[in-house]
């Protein structure tokens, strides 16, 4: 059951629009939620709604930057095979923590949390995107780092994506481009798996969620296309001010929230 919403023409083509830039950043390097939620909350949508159409925004994105990175050969299956299965499961308990746990309120505090430390990470750590030692084994990356991404991701999902490739920068030595084409692996699996809890409660509202997930796989396929090309750079700046933006206007819509629709 959905959520009443009047839909617009314009609101489907803003969805769009805004599913096309997030797919862009996430392709290129993750965090395209910065750009999604903040959206999809300015249409009134309780925070679990807007978590789930997110993620359905980005699966779709996702899928088609994983196809346009393994023709490419640039994604480890042989050495991370486990970690598909790992982040289902992990994003899975994700999905249901948020859905039956969190109310609204501190959910959209925690999502504003999310986008002010996102932002302070990214701005102090410029050779974030380098490669480096590896300090963990693909193997101990799988058991002991895969399932508090598959987590996050099914829970939040916000810069999820960003979240991944910084990890695998991190702890597997991964240099920008590689980090980003395995970190599809991961986001896949988890997004899919928190989709699956989503639709069966009746969290997704498709009207919001479908123009966003084409325009996202649209921004996918480019968004990939310029990590071939230009590395991950490029997104960094944008990130640091969306996330900005993003947590203060969220924590401004606190004060109006409870006169807004109620969760479903």
């Amino acid at each position: 059951m959905e959520t009443a919403l009047n839909i617009t023409w314009m609101v489907i083509v803003l969805m769009f629009a805004a599913g096309f830039v997030a797919g862009i950043v996430d392709a290129i390097a993750g965090g395209g939620g910065l750009i999604s939620i903040p959206s999809l909350l300015l249409t009134g949508i309780p925070p679990v709604n807007a978590i789930a159409c997110d993620q359905i925004q980005s699966l779709m994105g996702l899928v088609t930057s994983l196809g346009y990175f393994s023709k490419k050969g640039q994604i480890s299956y042989s050495k991370n095979f486990l970690f598909p299965a790992i982040a289902f499961a992990t994003g899975a308990l994700g999905a249901y923590f948020v859905v039956s746990v969190l109310n609204s309120t501190n959910l959209m505090y925690a999502i504003a949390l999310i986008f002010i430390y996102v932002a302070f990470y990214i701005f102090f750590s410029p050779t974030a995107f380098y490669g480096r030692s590896a300090k963990l084994s693909p193997l101990r990356f799988s058991i002991v780092i895969v399932p508090l991404l598959g987590f996050y991701d099914g829970f939040v999902g916000v810069a999820s994506g960003l979240f991944t490739i910084l990890g695998l920068n991190y702890f597997l030595g991964y240099n920008a481009k590689k980090s980003v084409a395995n970190a599809k692996l991961i986001n896949t699996a988890s997004d899919l798996a928190a989709i699956f809890i989503f639709i069966s409660m009746g969290k997704v509202l498709w009207k919001l969620a479908l123009p966003m997930g084409l325009g996202s796989v649209l921004g996918g396929f480019l968004g990939s296309k310029v990590v071939d090309t230009k590395g991950a750079k490029i997104v960094r700046p944008l990130l640091i001010v969306v996330a900005f933006l993003a947590s203060f206007s969220i924590i401004a819509t606190l004060w109006n929230f409870h006169n807004g629709p109620k969760p479903i």
